[in-house]
């Protein structure tokens, strides 16, 4: 016989009273939460106390580790992302927590279940980071996590020697792996270049990208010893094969290199470093101290610039400084370089870029440019400081049309 199913609809309209929502809402039973109560105590008390362990496991952790190598300052947290939520789990206690970008370091976990390598100290006297893999599982509920380590690496910054310990078999052999070197990305908190170099490195490098740097650039140690914080990430970036002091490295005198760190100006003589060794000598001929002079006025005229809210790249040169889009724009373009000194175009071009209302840099010496051809062409003489350059580039674009009309008929 099929049981016959309430009808709630029904019942609802069939009612005669008044629904008392407020009594829903009030109605409990005394002796029910007080049981809640208790319970959710016991499991604050549970949570305190789980907390205390967590701490006293790290320092047990601490102490272990001492007696070979250092464990990481951050704690080392998994991430893994669910269906509605990125949730995280403390590698040594298994728990779920807060991630903290300050206090922790961040590996991710792509399944539920599956390897994950993990660095969990430095042997400085050895060059050395210890890497340990481990096997994990996330439970259904995703409150913890079950880690069993499974191999133990050791990776030497200096020259990339790799060994494993094979935990189930207690076997040592040699390696060459970049996947375990990758586990070094996730290291960004520079607590192992700040120690065993004895620096403060706040650059933007992660711990793999530096070891990389390191294997390939032989004047590795004295950039990041030597060389001003603004500059050790832009010299880094070149393959140095000889171990040279940093003013050679930039093909500069001591004597220049010194007193753009003195004027505060450092950043900007390295980031135009190809003009000032002269790479377009034949076109800007300036001796070094006349560069840092201009690169000096440039970094003022920037700030002007960006107060009037005037780009001074091509939106394909994001990178560019203001002295290599003028410099650049100058010496590939013999129509400007005809009429005018660096210098003085240099000053023009900013000032009327400023003053007539362009938006860009690079659109106003364009202007400049096609206006001087145009003269060219016409055979007559370009006004060359024109406070007027687009009603003037204008006329002559039309004078110039006519001139090609009456050359083809």
């Amino acid at each position: 016989m099929i049981e016959e199913k309430r009808n709630y609809i029904k019942e609802f309209y069939d009612k005669k009273d008044t629904i008392n929502y407020e009594e829903i809402l009030r109605k409990t039973n005394n002796a029910n939460e007080n049981d809640i109560k208790m319970i959710q105590l016991d499991i604050k008390r549970l949570q305190n106390r789980l907390e205390e362990k967590q701490t006293e496991l790290h320092i047990e952790l601490d102490k272990a580790y001492n007696g070979s190598f250092v464990q990481t300052k951050k704690n080392v947290i998994l991430s893994y992302n669910t269906k509605n939520d990125t949730i995280y789990f403390d590698l040594y206690s298994g728990c779920r927590v807060d991630y903290n970008e300050e206090t922790d370091t961040k590996y991710y976990l792509n399944t539920k279940n599956g390897f994950v390598n993990v660095a969990i100290g430095y042997s400085y006297e050895n060059a050395s980071i210890i890497i340990k893999r481990y096997k994990y599982s996330i439970n259904t509920e995703n409150t913890s996590i079950k880690l069993t380590p499974f191999t133990i690496y050791i990776v030497n910054f200096l020259d990339n020697t790799q060994k494993q310990l094979h935990l189930l078999n207690n076997i040592i052999t040699d390696i060459s792996d970049y996947k375990i070197t990758e586990t070094l990305n996730c290291i960004k908190d520079n607590e192992f270049i700040n120690e065993f170099y004895g620096i403060d490195y706040k650059g933007k490098y992660d711990l793999r990208t530096l070891q990389r740097k390191q294997l390939i650039t032989k004047s590795f140690e004295i950039i990041i010893k030597q060389a001003p914080n603004e500059i050790v990430d832009t010299l880094l970036n070149n393959e140095y094969k000889e171990c040279l002091p940093i003013h050679k490295l930039l093909n500069v005198q001591k004597d220049t290199y010194d007193n753009a760190i003195e004027r505060n100006i450092i950043k900007e003589l390295v980031d135009n470093i190809d003009y000032v060794s002269g790479i377009h000598k034949d076109k800007i001929n300036k001796s070094e101290k006349e560069w840092l002079d201009l690169i000096e006025e440039l970094k003022a005229r920037e700030e002007d610039l960006k107060f009037y809210d005037i780009s001074y790249t091509r939106y394909y040169y994001n990178y560019e400084t203001l002295l290599s889009l003028l410099a650049n724009c100058y010496c590939t373009n013999e129509y400007i370089r005809q009429f005018y000194s660096f210098n003085k175009y240099m000053n023009y071009v900013i000032e009327e870029t400023i003053n007539q209302g362009y938006t860009s840099l690079y659109n106003f010496i364009s202007e400049l440019s096609d206006y001087i051809r145009m003269c060219i062409g016409l055979g007559i003489k370009p006004t060359l400081y024109s406070s007027y350059l687009k009603q003037t580039h204008d006329i002559t674009s039309r004078n110039y049309k006519i001139k090609v009309e009456q050359e083809k008929e």
